[in-house]
């Protein structure tokens, strides 16, 4: 059944908003996918925040020139759904990654992350990024522990300090 020239009108508006609430996208071949695991990946990209969505290839291509995104001619080839994310996109490439070792006509594309594109290989190694919150505890454990020295080595400078004054006072002490 044709599309009427209001719905896909409607549909470009739709996609144009899904890209400006998110800053990254991951587009995909869903062929091969039972109704079931498409809701079931769909759970799990709610989960970190994010959004998955079966597109019509010609519209979303009017969205993506529209907004001023380039994709290979390649990339909307075939079957297309686009994961969409605001938030921690390694995870939104692990999820999408997971599924296509488990169901073999699942694939990635590309992703557009900070406006910059990516082929399949990069986004395989965006998936074995660990989570934003790892990365986070780790840069700010890496902050502090130079600090952490620092005090160290200060507080042992005064302690060693205050020990040789009070040998010295001991020692003049017992002289006089």
């Amino acid at each position: 059944m044709a599309l009427s020239k209001e719905r896909k009108q409607e549909l470009v508006a739709s996609y144009k908003e899904m890209i400006d609430r998110n800053r990254d996208l991951i587009l995909t071949s869903y062929s091969g996918l039972t109704v079931n695991q498409l809701e079931e990946l769909r759970g799990k990209i709610r989960e970190i925040d994010g959004e998955f969505h079966v597109v019509k290839n010609t519209l979303v291509k009017i969205a993506f020139e529209e907004k001023e995104l380039s994709f290979p001619e390649d990339a909307l080839d075939g079957t297309t759904a686009i994961g969409f994310t605001s938030g921690d996109v390694s995870a939104l490439a692990k999820a999408l990654m997971e599924l296509s070792k488990e169901v073999d006509t699942f694939s990635v594309k590309y992703a557009m992350v900070d406006s910059v594109l990516y082929d399949a290989s990069k986004v395989r190694q965006l998936s074995d990024l660990p989570p934003m919150e790892v990365v986070q505890a780790r840069l700010l454990s890496m902050l502090t522990t130079p600090a952490t020295k620092i005090a160290g080595t200060i507080s042992a400078s005064a302690r060693q300090l205050v020990t040789v004054f009070s040998a010295y006072a001991e020692k003049e002490g017992a002289a006089a």
